[in-house]
């Protein structure tokens, strides 16, 4: 089954291919479970070592074996037991050895979208900075226990929505804001290149 946008007729519009013939080639997208972090975002600036994208993937991916993502946000899980993935993520994981198709993936990206991107929310924007695309950050969950370090440059810790916005926008003169016309957490960092 092709899911919910090849199956309903209103939702054809949206699909950029024709859903597949029933002979079963279905062409499923790929799956990383993989941690959008400093040192992976840090590893594709053009100063970093070659190997360093390699390393900081495997190491990556190897943390995010041992996390579940939970309605209270990334937990980790204390069973090392646990720490294996679902028959059905492994059938979409990515083999970790094809590192640099991942890393051409990354830096081939026309644009970085966070949609209440919770922990990934300073990464993505970094990401979208270092490859010089455009992006559109919407935070929404602060994480100040997991972000300690996270100061404005006041110097005070980032602690509420405000605080994170703000935190945000310093990080780059070119970043902009906007609001969104939705309710909840609907304010846009943005980044347009130059």
């Amino acid at each position: 089954s092709w899911g919910v946008y090849h199956d309903t007729a209103p939702l054809q519009h949206f699909n950029s291919e024709r859903a597949p013939g029933r002979n079963g080639t279905a062409r499923l997208p790929g799956h990383l479970r993989a941690f959008l972090d400093e040192a992976l975002v840090a590893s594709l600036q053009a100063s970093a070592s070659q190997g360093a994208f390699v390393e900081a993937l495997r190491s990556s991916r190897e943390r995010a074996l041992t996390v579940d993502w939970t309605t209270k946000g990334i937990e980790d899980k204390f069973d090392e037991a646990e720490v294996v993935l679902s028959a059905a993520e492994q059938s979409m994981d990515l083999p970790c050895s094809d590192a640099a198709m991942v890393e051409n993936v990354l830096r081939r990206a026309s644009c970085v979208v966070g949609l209440h991107p919770d922990q990934a929310t300073g990464a993505a924007l970094e990401l979208a900075l270092t490859l010089n695309v455009p992006a559109a950050i919407v935070p929404c969950c602060v994480y100040a226990v997991d972000f300690p370090k996270r100061r404005l440059a006041s110097g005070a810790p980032v602690r509420s929505h405000e605080d994170l916005v703000s935190w945000l926008l310093e990080r780059d003169p070119r970043l902009r804001e906007a609001t969104l016309p939705f309710e909840g957490r609907n304010r846009v960092v943005y980044f347009k290149p130059g």
